[in-house]
């Protein structure tokens, strides 16, 4: 009866979790409308949530039904509408808004089939002004278009291994917003404290905007003389309260005068006294209020939140140092990017306070956000939770060339400028990130930088900061408040971890530093931490991290909170989902993980955990070996057993022209002997390639190599996949050499048809077989190249010699043969055969480059690997 009971407790349990699982996929919770408040925070408006069922196409014909928001990722142009009835009595009585909370890029927007014009949001809140004669009746049809990216936004998303997945479409909730016809737009504050930070002057520019005025105010309008224009005059009044509603300023009653169709900037100062300050500790907030109104009827009531603090870099023992509120601050964080499983991009308010509570019992001040600005709520329970924000833009590991094209220029100020209007009132706003991984000591990057820094100087005290990386031989830190070290190479080699970061460290020692770390692992692995990749490994990476941060005295951020959906396929982990990025102290199902604890610890200052060493595996993949062993087997067993084969052989090496005149005057060639020898050619590449790709697998600066010479996706796809199965690997290489025989054997008997000799195809294969018996040399190397690797890491660099003198040895044999089989001068047949190389080597290179900027991202490969 008991196990029973258990069984029918087990089943409802999972029926419960599966249901709430297929519930959490299938509807996304909007705001309520306490939530939507606390952003549009104003009685006198209308806000219409436009979530909900919408209908989506991709042609303007055929639509279905989708439900928004919702994460959604598109390779065309996509379109939704909606149709909806505004309520009578509301349709004439205000001004008709669009507000989006955020998308992606850019929107075309049609109302009623009228163009409104394309409006870019950059993930920052947006609001559309929608004109008066546009909405008539009380049925509305909303239609957003969406774009796909451009070529060169694409380009550069998809160099950068850590891109998080693009979305497209509504991501985040909509609204449409009744504003009366007079109304605050906006309210832009500025405030100074005296010595002891106790009382703050506050200037406040409160922007004012009137439609026609004329229809709600004809009894009070007053004609100026000599135009036709009317204008209205009106009072307005602004008040600093606690939350707890206690009034600590007010400025009286003010009269203004505003006419139709303009805004106007009304200045208003105040002074509070006996301030209590915001700080993660103490979130204090006041709410400053403006009320807009005539001969004492409201019109308009707005209000926004507002905190008071002060943030300074200045020395500190010798040292500069982040000071908030005249204390020294040390910003402790993680990474935040915006990604549920169950959602994607798009979170609803639960998802994201629950997120500030996990946060929050980690014990972090201060929250990084990658890709995109934070949802406007989030920002919200930042200020209300006491979180530290800081934003970047989404600039990342661009080479000069690319940072400097006139569009990617154009998004990156249009972002900042929107980031400004959206974020920097929030008290919980710290800074602002220019760009990360950018080359250092170059103009192009420091017209860039220099750019986007005036923009935010000219409107914000906040901080500035960049990333730059932990191998960087230089760093430009004027006009930075603030830099970033991020270690790019996700290394456990602790040693060169700190040398780099000693000399960086005296390098800035004029700005106050934060370090970025972070490493993805396979969840599935749980060996210890002495093998790589596994649950243990991440736990330990953190807790040596954290020994060397407590050493340095400086700020840190964990990369990152949470795991999230990428953009490209991801090589390091071998995690069965390449498009997963695993680096999250939480899951996508925000479960934590071992690092998680480890990290409360240290920022606690509580008793670390004790992990598991394990054991490290280093040994050579078996498969390597037998195979090495099986080909080597082959070649002596042909050569001892075939004298024919054994004389071709040493012919073909110490007496060529012999050998490949044999071919020119169609001496029998045994076809079993050549076919042999060139599977074992294959093969023995194969192996030789698999041990350098294999060893190779969990290198960042691998998966950005591939990604620059294979930029097809779908080829990385399958490179990710088949390098962590080694027998897969030689399997398709030595196929793929194979058939590369077969390729130029049919290009050299096109080329036959110039010339007067009798040349089959059998020939020419013959010629490309035999000419590359170099490359069985690097057999007994390809038997042991992965176990040297992993005690001589340097020996690449031989290997990559021998390679390419193997290479060119090779080439010139088919040349040479090729003149001899042709009879054909040779030195015609050299001329034409480089000259060949050169011109489909160069093409390649040029269609590569024009479609996926290869020139420019192998400088930057080069140039940020090498630090300079």
């Amino acid at each position: 009866m008991l196990k029973l009971s258990n069984k029918l407790i087990f089943i409802i349990f999972t029926f419960l979790i599966t249901n709430r699982a297929y519930s959490d996929y299938n509807n996304f919770v909007p705001l309520t409308d306490n939530q939507i408040h606390t952003i549009i925070n104003s009685p006198t408006r209308v806000l219409v949530n436009l979530s909900g069922n919408w209908e989506r196409s991709y042609n303007e014909s055929d639509w279905e039904q989708v439900s928004v928001p919702c994460s959604e990722n598109f390779q065309s142009n996509v379109s939704y509408k909606k149709s909806f009835t505004i309520d009578k009595n509301n349709l004439n009585n205000f001004s008709w808004n669009l507000y989006f909370l955020g998308i992606e890029d850019e929107v075309k927007v049609f109302v009623n089939d009228r163009f409104l014009g394309i409006f870019f949001s950059g993930m920052t809140p947006l609001n559309i002004k929608i004109p008066e004669k546009t909405i008539l009746h009380q049925t509305v049809e909303i239609k957003l278009s969406f774009s796909q990216l451009s070529p060169n936004l694409r380009i550069a998303r998809s160099h950068f291994p850590f891109q998080r997945k693009t979305n497209t479409g509504i991501i985040r909730e909509v609204y449409l917003v009744g504003t009366p016809h007079v109304r605050t737009s906006s309210i832009q504050f500025k405030y100074s404290f005296n010595q002891s930070l106790s009382d703050a002057d506050i200037k406040a520019s409160i922007n004012i905007s009137a439609t026609e005025i004329s229809k709600i105010f004809s009894k009070y309008v007053d004609s100026v003389k000599g135009t036709n224009n009317l204008k209205v005059n009106l009072s307005i009044e602004a008040i600093i309260k606690k939350k707890t509603g206690e009034t600590v300023a007010q400025s009286g009653i003010r009269q203004f005068e505003i006419e139709s169709e303009r805004t106007i900037i009304h200045n208003i100062n105040m002074t509070v006294n006996s301030l209590q300050l915001w700080s993660p500790e103490s979130p204090n907030l006041y709410l400053y209020t403006v009320k807009i109104s005539r001969n004492g009827a409201l019109i308009d009531e707005f209000t926004e939140s507002i905190g008071f603090r002060d943030i300074k870099v200045k020395n500190y023992n010798n040292k500069p140092t982040i000071f908030l509120n005249n204390h020294p601050f040390e910003l402790k964080g993680t990474e935040y990017i915006e990604d549920y499983y169950y959602t994607g991009q798009s979170l609803s308010a639960e998802r994201m306070e629950q997120d500030i509570q996990i946060m929050k019992t980690l014990g972090i001040n201060a929250i990084n956000f990658k890709f995109s600005p934070p949802h406007p709520y989030f920002a919200e329970l930042c200020d209300k939770y006491g979180l530290v924000m800081l934003i970047d833009l989404p600039v990342y590991c661009l080479p000069k060339s690319v940072v400097n094209l006139d569009e990617i220029r154009v998004k990156v100020n249009n972002s900042a400028k929107q980031i400004l209007q959206s974020y920097d009132l929030h008290p919980s706003a710290f800074g602002y990130g220019i760009a990360s991984g950018l080359q250092e000591n170059s103009h192009l990057t420091d017209e860039f930088i220099n750019s986007i820094i005036a923009i935010f100087r000219k409107s914000s005290a906040n901080l500035i900061y960049k990333i730059i990386f932990i191998n960087s031989k230089t760093c430009q830190t004027d006009n930075f408040d603030l830099i970033g070290i991020h270690d790019q190479h996700l290394s456990n080699n602790y040693i060169a971890i700190r040398a780099n970061l000693q000399r960086l460290s005296q390098q800035i020692q004029s700005k106050p530093f934060f370090i970025t770390y972070g490493i993805p692992i396979d969840p599935n692995n749980h060996n210890g931490y002495l093998e790589p990749l596994s649950i243990e490994s991440q736990a330990d990476y953190v807790r040596n991290y954290n020994y060397i941060i407590r050493d340095f005295q400086c700020s840190s951020f964990y990369s990152t909170f949470n795991d999230y959906q990428l953009e490209n396929p991801f090589l390091i982990t071998g995690y069965f989902d390449q498009y997963i990025c695993t680096s999250g102290l939480v899951d996508r199902f925000r479960q934590p993980r071992l690092a998680y604890n480890v990290l409360q610890t240290f920022l606690n200052q509580e008793k670390e955990p004790i992990l598991n060493p394990g054991s490290q595996n280093t040994g050579t993949p078996l498969s390597f070996i037998l195979i090495g062993f099986f080909i080597a087997i082959v070649m002596v067993f042909m050569i001892n057993r075939f004298r024919r084969f054994r004389e071709y052989l040493f012919r073909s090496i110490l007496r060529p022209y012999n050998f490949y005149a044999d071919i020119r005057d169609q001496r029998i060639m045994s076809t079993f002997q050549t076919t042999i020898l060139g599977a074992v050619f294959s093969i023995t590449l194969g192996v030789y390639f698999s041990s350098i790709f294999t060893y190779y697998k969990y290198s960042i600066v691998s998966q950005d190599l591939y990604m620059i010479i294979f930029p097809s996706t779908f080829i990385q796809e399958i490179l990710f996949k088949i390098v962590y199965m080694p027998e897969v690997l030689i399997l398709v290489l030595s196929l793929f050499f194979f058939s590369l025989a077969f390729l130029l054997a049919s290009a050299l008997r096109v080329f036959s048809f110039l010339v007067k000799s009798r040349i089959i195809f059998y020939d020419t294969l013959t010629i490309i077989i035999w000419s590359a018996v170099p490359f069985l040399l690097l057999l007994p190397l390809a038997i042991v190249l992965y176990r040297l690797l992993v005690f001589a890491p340097s020996a690449i660099w031989f290997i990559i010699l021998s390679t390419f003198i193997s290479g060119v040895w090779v080439w010139l044999r088919i040349l040479r043969s090729t003149g001899v089989v042709f009879d054909v001068h040779m030195r015609r047949v050299y001329i034409v055969g480089w000259s060949l190389f050169g011109i489909f080597l160069f093409t390649i290179l040029i269609v590569a480059d024009m479609y996926y900027s290869v020139f420019s991202y192998m400088q930057y490969f080069i140039s940020v690997f090498s630090g300079t």
